[in-house]
């Protein structure tokens, strides 16, 4: 930091935010930052440790040993490997001799009925031996079960507006229920995070996407098959993705994170499998879409509104309860400890939650009893948990103690032993 000593003034600006606002002249600040580099009037901070993006876990121990200084860098390099654990993609099949039938489907995300595209995409299903027939059907009401919008403040909105767009949705959903037979492979609705966010001017079509929710969790406490797909907005298809300025201004005032026709497949592809369903206990009403305010360039507009800022504001007070927690939690546990037992067991529970959150596994799965190295615990992990004894527990716990035979209940006993908190027993 001696640079700064010769009244140099040190500034933070989201650079992000800036692009997003002032695009010219962050074009410019970036053009006049690149030449000063290339003259070599601006330099990287020093040191930078450069790690191949196969080092990857070196780069984290380096990292993690509390004695590096400057940057650490990850390089892009062609001969390097990097490991990675494969996942078996889901490959939902259709029984041959089974009817499906698609209420709606034709518009945005398929094809509309009679137009050209929408003939050409039947011909190719046609063509691949699928029995495709398209029929004019009120599921509902003349919307048959499209998306049907009716912009208009809840003040100002009629019955006629209100009932346009919410019976495709509610009473056409309602309808499929109780006409469809029951033990059906699958019963996907494709509602809208509209209905969780809220919009201007479509609470009616808003109240019709948590009809949708709604309904999705009542066929599954009736024993069926359910889901409502709460999505976000499209930009391979649709009203949106025709119109790159209505797009633009979406993506920028909008809490949207853009779904591609990929991941869309892939959603179909999990939730029309009802063996894969039910054994990975997926939840009837996942939500797609939606960006989180994490790190955003801009607060979304929503976050203000009296309904969500406390949704912010605690996510936030609970982030700060949880890195703190287990420090006041585990000081208190030892000032009321009557023995070392009971300080080793208040250790355990804490550890066992540590643990659990390292490896991304259920603390339930976990056996105090079990050494640390049957669950994968490396000397990576082991690095990390030595830190988190010294500034949790406040005790020097070595690295081979932890990548040793030692199980989860011992190693908390030898913490608790060598720890220097505030004790209650003698």
């Amino acid at each position: 930091m001696r640079r700064f000593l010769k009244n140099v003034t040190y500034s933070c600006f989201d650079l992000a935010l800036l692009q997003q606002d002032h695009q010219r002249g962050s074009r410019a600040s970036l053009e006049t930052v690149m030449s000063l580099m290339n003259e070599g009037k601006l330099t990287p901070q020093d040191p930078t440790h450069v790690y191949g993006v196969g080092e990857i876990e070196k780069a984290y121990r380096h990292m993690q040993s509390g004695k590096n200084f400057g940057k650490i860098v990850i390089e892009m390099r062609k001969e390097d490997i990097v490991k990675t654990l494969l996942k078996s993609k889901p490959n939902s099949s259709f029984d041959s001799n089974a009817t499906y039938l698609v209420a709606g489907g034709l518009g945005g995300l398929g094809q509309r009925g009679k137009d050209a595209d929408a003939q050409e995409f039947l011909s190719q299903l046609r063509g691949d031996g699928v029995n495709a027939q398209v029929r004019a059907c009120n599921v509902a009401d003349e919307g048959a079960a499209a998306m049907v919008l009716q912009d208009v403040g809840f003040e100002d909105m009629s019955y006629s507006d209100w009932q346009t767009a919410i019976n495709p949705k509610a009473q056409g959903s309602w309808n499929l229920h109780k006409l469809l037979p029951r033990g059906l492979d699958f019963f996907l609705m494709l509602s809208s995070m509209n209905g969780i966010v809220g919009h201007v001017g479509q609470a009616n079509y808003a109240a019709g996407n948590t009809f949708q929710d709604a309904l999705a969790h009542h066929r599954v406490q009736c024993g069926e098959n359910a889901a409502s797909l709460d999505l976000g907005l499209f930009t391979f298809t649709g009203r949106v993705a025709r119109d790159p300025r209505l797009l633009k201004i979406m993506l920028d005032v909008f809490p949207h994170k853009p779904i591609t026709e990929p991941e869309f497949h892939a959603l179909l592809d999990v939730y029309c499998n009802p063996t894969l369903c039910k054994e990975k206990g997926l939840p009837c009403q996942p939500s797609f879409g939606m960006r989180p305010h994490e790190g955003a360039a801009t607060k979304a507009y929503w976050l203000e509104r009296p309904m969500f800022r406390y949704m912010a504001q605690q996510r936030s007070s609970e982030g700060n309860r949880e890195r703190q927690g287990q420090s006041i939690n585990l000081a208190s546990a030892f000032r009321g400890a009557e023995s070392l037992a009971d300080a080793t067991a208040a250790v355990t529970k804490a550890l066992t939650v540590k643990l659990a959150r390292t490896l991304s596994v259920e603390e339930g799965s976990l056996d105090e009893n079990k050494a640390l190295h049957q669950y994968g615990v490396d000397s990576l992990v082991a690095v990390e948990l030595r830190t988190w004894f010294s500034k949790e527990v406040q005790a020097d716990v070595a690295t081979f103690d932890i990548i040793g035979r030692a199980t989860i209940t011992s190693l908390a006993g030898v913490a608790a032993s060598r720890s220097k908190l505030p004790r209650g027993w003698s």
